[in-house]
Parts: C-alpha cells; structure tokens; sequence
C-alpha cells in the first residue's frame, strides 16, 4: 500500500489553484494554508509546493481536508503560463513579458504580485 503524503512534506510557499478560477492564492507556509482553508475550499482544488510538485486535496474523516501528492507535478512553463493570467486578471500590465528560469524564481514572482495587489 503505498503512504499518502500530507501537507507536512510540501515545500513552502505553494500556490493554492481553485478549479474554474483563474487567480492563483499565494500561501507563505503551512500556517497560511491553515488560515485560507477556514474559507471554501473545493475539493477538487490543487497545490502547488515550490519545487513544483502537485498535491491534490482529500478529504480525510479524522482530520478534514489534507493534501496527497498528485500523480503529476507541474511543468515550469505551465506555471508561468498561469501566473501570467494571474497577473493579468489582477490589474498587472506587461504579463505577457513575465518569464522564470525555475520554480523558486517563479514564486518570486507570484509572492512579488501578491504584495503588489
């Protein structure tokens, strides 16, 4: 049987995505998942942790909502792509010119875009 992975093996920050929404929610650490999951949270939302792997939400009968790693992690320019939607929907001009080398210098961005909203 293989083990489950929980929200204590995800490298923070993560991006927290929405299904049928556009923006993405920046989440610093575990304490801010712990915040933003008080709101709705779709069952079918996914997370990205900052090496670019993909958690998927469950919910677990003892403990709420918890995080399983996906069967599929993002690709980099798949992230990019959806931070520039993101910063476009959040009044931010010249998305298209957005660009990252790798997932760290993505999340500079996305964190960059956040303070700035």
């Amino acid at each position: 049987m293989k083990k489950r992975k929980n929200s204590a093996e995800i490298n923070w920050p993560a991006i927290l995505i929405q299904p049928q929404q556009k923006e993405l929610i920046y989440l610093e650490s575990k304490s801010a998942w712990l915040i933003e999951s008080q709101h709705t949270i779709d069952i079918e939302a996914q997370l990205i942790d900052s090496l670019g792997k993909s958690y998927q939400l469950r919910e677990d009968a003892g403990r709420g909502p918890v995080w399983s790693e996906g069967s599929q992690n993002i690709r980099l320019e798949k992230l990019i792509e959806m931070i520039k939607v993101h910063a476009s929907l959040t009044g931010h001009c010249c998305s298209a010119k957005l660009g990252a080398k790798d997932f760290p210098q993505a999340f500079e961005i996305i964190h960059y875009l956040e303070n700035e909203h």
